[in-house]
């Protein structure tokens, strides 16, 4: 499929690449034909595969069911005299499916999560970040479905980011989604932020139904929660067969191993997180409340606007 600058997707002409990462989909910047200052995200089908178009279309019939400043919003289009929110484009014999979304401007983490960042950011603000999106996993869990692709990649900030102002991040990607209690719908997401019983589950198909993939959703926000505090992966390999093998013998380093003069509860939560024991891990509420009301060197608020 050649998509160029400069082509048509119903209201919207593509004004360049947002990501070109995957296999089945393209993230598209488009400006709006008739209101030039509104820009959107245009997520479209690559290939022929009815399996990916159907997995597009059930992200858009998803993020149509969520209200929540922290989740990309959706955009409704009008196509032939009436309103759609996702729609096929017409290039010749090629007709894939697309939708708009919001366009946000600021960084993803994985942009911004180094050694330098971590030096630059105190600890208020780095748990400040990690509240916030928390919080919306919250808002998810309570709507009755898990992320279940928990990563940096997938977490965008409004703004750039500023340790004086209070990060706004929104949570992007939910084409794989899926409902609270397992089994899931689908297995995929990114191997560094899997869980234990997901990566069983990969090696031998009749583990999916052990999988929780509300408590997998954990797993992935202590991993995130390591690589903002020490500006490194919890994983830091890159072969699959050393991710695989590390996540599955636990040989998972410490918080206080890499930053020592942190809190001891911090290392306490993080490691509860990473539990192997999905059943033991704690729930997104547990979470918000020790965040709020155990942690007092950083307790609310964190950050003030100046």
């Amino acid at each position: 499929m050649m998509i160029k600058i400069g082509d048509s997707l119903g209201n919207y002409q593509i004004e360049d690449y947002l990501s070109k990462e995957g296999g089945t989909s393209l993230i598209l910047l488009g400006r709006h034909t008739e209101k030039p200052d509104l820009k959107a995200a245009i997520k479209i089908h690559l290939g022929s595969d009815l399996r990916f178009q159907d997995l597009l279309r059930r992200e858009v019939d998803i993020l149509k069911g969520f209200y929540h400043p922290g989740i990309v919003r959706i955009y409704p289009q009008q196509i032939n005299g009436r309103v759609a929110y996702e729609a096929k484009a017409n290039w010749h014999s090629e007709t894939p499916w697309y939708f708009t979304m919001e366009y946000i401007m600021g960084p993803s983490l994985d942009q911004i999560i180094n050694k330098q960042f971590v030096r630059q950011f105190p600890t208020e603000w780095i748990v400040e970040l990690f509240y916030q999106v928390a919080v919306v996993v919250y808002y998810l869990h309570r709507s009755g479905y898990a992320h279940f692709d928990l990563k940096p990649s997938n977490i965008l900030l409004r703004y750039p980011p500023s340790p004086d102002s209070v990060p706004s991040p929104v949570l992007i990607d939910f084409g794989i989604t899926t409902k609270y209690k397992g089994p899931p719908d689908i297995l995929g997401g990114s191997l560094r932020y899997s869980s234990p019983e997901v990566i069983e589950a990969r090696a031998r198909p009749d583990a999916r139904l052990n999988i929780m993939p509300g408590k997998a959703d954990i797993w992935a926000l202590g991993a995130i929660f390591f690589e903002l505090l020490t500006g490194r992966p919890l994983v830091n390999y890159n072969s699959e067969k050393r991710i695989t093998t590390t996540i599955m013998q636990g040989e998972l380093d410490s918080l206080r191993s890499e930053r020592p003069e942190l809190s001891s509860f911090l290392d306490g939560l993080l490691s509860a997180m990473i539990n192997r024991d999905a059943t033991r891990r704690p729930s997104i509420n547990r979470i918000l409340k020790a965040l709020e009301e155990e942690i007092a060197e950083v307790c609310p608020p964190r950050i003030v606007n100046k």
